[in-house]
């Protein structure tokens, strides 16, 4: 559906379930002019750049149709425009070779069948002839003006390229709207292609019982020895993957094609809208003022009925929710639906090839590529595996005679019986109620598998592939691939081992006493209130003494993917068991990813740095790598919650407080070097805090972890802002 005149702005949108709406708006972001098509989300389609000019507001997709794709496009031309035979043509040659543009131009001529021809329509007419294109109109008028003195012409029609006049046809749909302008409808004999539903092994006519039978007699348990080598954990991981997903695809019927039950119209609402297109005929054949004036009358009324029913529906619907977990917390999914901001897949631009990415593949392909980059160390941007592996020295390890604690049946499956169902699953399609749902037999072979990767320290391939889906950042141009949020997809299977794994680690990491204390970030009985109220105390007592507290509050830019591998490993050698040391090791190496758009997924690329996104591990290791941060000096106070830090320094002198906080900056800073770290300037701030008169402190050690600028400095600072130093 083709709209013109949209009259929407950036703070507006338009949206039905199940469609996709796309528009250009007027350059000046006010309520007027403007195009939109409206699209069924399940047809195959991507958006083409947009025209937002005084003169033209247009909007394109490209169907990918069974034949051939087609462009089509939406078009409004304000009526105060003189555009030019060159400006028409540029307008229609960026649709390619087969397109159908329609909507309202504003141009008049014998062509497409006005009563008169005007200058913009001499125009357009030449530029339709110069492309070789045809025009598609109905020759009866489409616009009816609210002033009976002016005549009904046609405004609305549309032009089209690469298909015969025979394969088109456009008829009115008088009786519909109440626009003064009438909907043209164009039938193109043409099938689409619609595009496949997720991916699903399961549903809820799922057979369990014989899924469980199918498992039973396929899956083998063997004597450890047979998982002595990285190989045959991989096979076996492998082939009980394979024997999981053909079981669920064996005890899952074929979907059925549900019609949904729409809403249903009261029947005097129905009478209503018969009686307003009615009038509205009348209207139309008399062109009679007081036609005109029964057929507002009859529409404001219908208006208001139509707010009733909708209010009393919305009232009822009100009193469902609710925020208990009884509920599934309706309420709060409500509102989280309500706040959602509309999907909008915009075209990227590719920097490097000076073009746009429109299909989903080729979006994929470039966030990929991105992300690859994203996923490197900061000091080696062009880094390849080579670069980024470090070699164990055996001799150099400690506790080399410590064993990991192997797995037990009864703690394996406890921990599958607290799987989320409604986790989104990785590559293998494996979710949490499927392995809810496995035999004791398939749950003894996992037990094998994780206790093999803990004896041979060997972490499957299959645990390190994830699948990355891409979320758009509010108020970031949504033409660069940096202005997306990656979401990794992982194995559920590869979860449930690392949740398995993680106390055993934890274990260690408190007897040796490894995490400082300051760091509040991912720790059991450690939260953000409880390192604000250290943070806020610290500055109370300098108010409260009649001191200067000067403060820093620093962010480290991609803190989680920039993490070097090459460092972590160096330092876990002496933090660390021999095991756990190599067990991580593997468990890092040979990551790769894939980026998911639509149904299109992009090649394999290398993860070279930064720990797992999504995984259970991740946080916990980047703990770890920040753990030797350099504690404060003197009386200063540290504060770290995961990647955000704060250093505050207090004294009677403004002076004495800047230079102890300019030695913890220059401490701070000299450590980043070291672990290949970048601070996020944009987010990086620092404060004064006193009751008495602040003088301009001597910022050079601020400058320095700038590079380039000062950092900024805030007037007013409230305190739960300090959980976060993007204030």
């Amino acid at each position: 559906m083709l709209f013109s005149e949209t009259r929407l702005t950036k703070e507006s949108y338009f949206s039905i379930p199940n469609y996709v709406f796309y528009h250009a708006l007027h350059p000046d972001n006010t309520a007027h002019a403007g195009a939109g098509i409206l699209i069924k989300r399940k047809i195959k389609h991507f958006l083409n750049d947009s025209i937002t000019q005084e003169m033209f507001q247009s909007v394109s997709i490209t169907i990918n149709l069974h034949q051939q794709d087609l462009t089509i496009a939406s078009i409004y031309s304000p009526p105060h425009h003189n555009p030019q035979e060159i400006d028409y043509a540029n307008l229609i040659d960026r649709l390619g070779t087969r397109f159908l543009i329609a909507g309202d131009w504003n141009a008049k001529n014998f062509a497409w069948g006005s009563k008169t021809i005007y200058t913009k329509g001499r125009h357009l007419l030449k530029a339709i002839n110069s492309l070789h294109a045809g025009i598609a109109s109905q020759g009866r008028p489409t616009h009816y003006p609210t002033d009976p003195l002016k005549n009904p012409d046609i405004l609305d029609f549309g032009i089209y390229k690469g298909f015969s006049k025979q394969n088109i046809h456009t008829s009115l749909i008088e009786d519909e709207l109440s626009s003064d302008h009438i909907p043209v409808h164009f039938h193109l004999a043409a099938a689409p292609i619609f595009t496949s539903p997720p991916p699903r092994l399961i549903s809820r006519a799922t057979d369990w019982g014989f899924f469980q039978e199918y498992i039973n007699e396929r899956v083998k348990l063997y004597a450890d020895p047979k998982l002595e080598t990285p190989h045959k954990i991989d096979s076996e991981l492998e082939n009980l993957v394979k024997i999981i997903q053909d079981a669920a695809e064996n005890a899952t019927p074929p979907p059925l094609q549900h019609i949904k039950a729409g809403y249903k119209t009261p029947p005097y609402i129905v009478k209503m809208l018969k009686e307003k297109r009615k009038a509205r005929k009348r209207w139309l054949r008399s062109r009679d003022p007081k036609d005109k004036a029964f057929f507002n009358t009859l529409s404001r009324e219908l208006t208001n009925e139509l707010w009733i029913v909708r209010n009393k529906q919305l009232d009822k619907y009100i009193k469902t929710l609710d925020a208990s977990p009884a509920s599934e917390y309706s309420l709060w999914k409500a509102i989280s639906y309500i706040k959602r901001p509309p999907l909008y897949n915009a075209p990227l631009f590719n920097e490097s090839t000076g073009k746009w990415a429109k299909t989903d593949l080729h979006k994929a392909n470039l966030h990929a590529s991105h992300l690859e980059k994203v996923f490197k160390p900061n000091s080696l941007p062009n880094a390849t595996k080579r670069d980024i592996l470090y070699q164990l020295n055996e001799k150099g390890l400690i506790d080399p005679d410590h064993e990991i604690p192997q797995f037990s049946f009864g703690e394996v499956n406890k921990l599958i019986g607290k799987c989320k169902t409604k986790k989104a699953p990785g590559k293998d399609q494996l979710t949490g109620l499927i392995l809810k749902k496995l035999p004791e037999k398939a749950i003894h072979k996992l037990v094998q598998i994780f206790n093999a990767i803990i004896k041979l320290q060997y972490v499957p391939s299959k645990f390190k592939e994830a699948i990355i889906i891409v979320f758009h950042k509010n108020g970031k141009p949504e033409r660069n691939p940096s202005s997306y949020r990656p979401i990794s997809l992982l194995s559920s299977i590869a979860k449930l081992w690392e949740r398995l794994y993680l106390p055993r680690l934890l274990k260690v990491i408190n007897i040796k006493n490894i995490l400082p204390d300051i760091q509040f970030g991912f720790r059991a009985k450690h939260s953000t209130i409880e390192q604000i109220h250290r943070v806020t105390n610290f500055i109370e007592k300098a108010l409260e003494k009649g001191e200067y507290c000067v403060s820093a509050f620093l962010d480290v830019a991609q803190a989680f993917d920039k993490v070097s591998h090459k460092l972590l490993i160096k330092m876990l050698t002496n933090l660390l068991p021999a095991c756990h040391v190599k067990l991580i090791q593997s468990y890092l190496s040979d990551r790769t990813f894939r980026v998911r758009v639509g149904e299109a997924l992009s090649d394999e690329k290398p993860i070279l740095a930064g720990v797992p996104q999504g995984s259970v591990l991740g946080p916990l290791l980047y703990l770890l790598f920040t753990s030797d941060i350099p504690a404060p000096v003197r009386k200063s106070l540290l504060g770290k919650y995961a990647d955000d830090t704060a250093y505050l320094s207090s004294n009677k002198s403004q002076e004495l407080a800047t230079q102890e906080l300019e030695e913890n900056l220059q401490n701070v800073y000299n450590w980043t070097i070291e672990k290949d770290i970048k601070l996020n300037c944009g987010k990086t701030i620092y404060k004064i805090f006193s009751n008495r008169i602040i003088k301009d402190p001597n910022i050079e050690a601020i400058q320095l972890l700038d590079n380039s600028n000062e950092l900024r400095r805030l007037k007013r600072m409230k305190p739960w802002e300090l959980a976060s130093p993007s204030v």
